[in-house]
């Protein structure tokens, strides 16, 4: 939208210098033609008084074309005066715009920074607990270990004892 903007912006500029231009020189001819005019209807007068009216006539009618580009070129300055309006909110959008992006961007550096962190902490935490279930996986097999070897020694305990009894009976 910016961009399109812009783009016509800088059409229209074009178009106004145009014009501008040709009026510029449009006057030029014009008030060389009204000079011109203005010997030619005194000479005019001076050779022939009936033809004087066509002179005037046309000298009115230059100054008509006269006012009318000038107009005109009031009219371009005031599309210009339009364009430089256009083009200043369209500047000061830009800056809102790179402002507000520069704030996101370090917004997502400062989320990304946390979530790193945070990733290195969740990181560590399992290499803990992975350490731990370790001891405790170790501690079990101890215990397990332990517990078959009260078991043995519990069954040879109970081996003696029957055969101790089967002695004593037996005497």
């Amino acid at each position: 939208d910016l961009e399109a903007s812009r783009s016509n912006g800088e059409e229209l500029k074009l178009a106004l210098s145009e014009e501008k231009r040709a009026f510029v020189e449009m006057r030029g001819k014009l008030e060389k033609r009204a000079e011109a005019l203005l010997v030619e209807k005194e000479e005019i007068e001076e050779r022939n008084g009936g033809l004087v009216l066509d002179v005037e006539e046309r000298a009115s009618q230059v100054e008509m074309e006269k006012r009318r580009l000038e107009e005109t070129v009031a009219t371009l300055r005031g599309m210009q005066s339009l364009w430089n309006d256009e083009k200043g909110k369209l500047m000061r959008e830009k800056l809102k715009i790179e402002e507000r992006e520069a704030a996101e961007r370090e917004d997502w550096i400062g989320m990304k920074a946390q979530l790193d962190e945070e990733v290195g902490n969740s990181k560590k935490q399992i290499e803990g607990l992975e350490r731990s279930l370790k001891t405790s996986l170790d501690a079990k097999k101890l215990l397990e270990n332990n517990l078959e070897r009260l078991q043995a020694e519990l069954a040879s305990e109970r081996q003696e004892e029957v055969l101790i009894r089967s002695f004593l009976i037996s005497l």
